[in-house]
């Protein structure tokens, strides 16, 4: 079962707003930088999926 906190897209400027806070970091190396930000995106990527998968079986009842 997913719970409503990972299927509401009220979350999504959060995420964007801290990621640039982490991007904007002046000691932070740009390999950090970088992993942190696909860190994020997979994440929003999986939650994405998840809002769907719960979407799709939602339709089928």
């Amino acid at each position: 079962m997913i719970s409503s906190s990972t299927s509401s897209p009220a979350h999504v400027p959060d995420v964007l707003r801290i990621l640039r806070k982490m991007l904007s970091w002046r000691d932070t190396d740009a390999r950090t930088k970088s992993v942190m930000a696909f860190c994020c995106l997979t994440r929003e990527r999986r939650l994405i999926h998840a809002r769907n998968v719960a979407f799709l079986e939602m339709k089928k009842r």
